[in-house]
């Protein structure tokens, strides 16, 4: 897990004072098939065949580190497969918006024509360290 550049700069703006952080509505999860990197660029998230990000609730945080506290599940694949996921990201955003935090998957996930995605509950794991 790490966190993106952006964030980041964002994090210590915020923590020395000069610009306050702005709170998303919410937070959507992200799937992609590479590493999206830490300028959130170098992979491209899955789209079409009925992908859409998923809103994420995470756990309080405990040591430095929150999990997903509930199963996601995206909806199944239409019309075409999503391909091998390896990697996710925390979006402020259901579309557009801007990466905060992205990971890896421990074990990538072939998403076949009409399959269903379900990430379990603990699964992704945010930390700051």
């Amino acid at each position: 897990m790490s966190a993106t550049n952006d964030f980041e700069n964002a994090l210590l703006a915020h923590a020395l004072g000069s610009a306050p952080l702005a709170m998303p509505a919410a937070n959507w999860l992200a799937l992609f098939t590479g590493d999206p990197g830490e300028a959130g660029s170098t992979a491209t998230e899955i789209a079409g065949a009925g992908y859409q990000r998923q809103a994420v609730a995470f756990t309080a945080p405990v040591s430095g580190s929150a999990s997903n506290a509930a199963d996601i599940t995206f909806p199944a694949a239409n019309g075409a497969a999503w391909g091998t996921i390896s990697h996710w990201a925390i979006m402020s955003a259901q579309a557009g918006g801007t990466m905060r935090i992205k990971g890896s998957f421990q074990t990538p996930r072939l998403i076949a024509d009409t399959d269903t995605l379900v990430v379990r509950a603990g699964d992704i794991t945010a930390s700051l360290d």
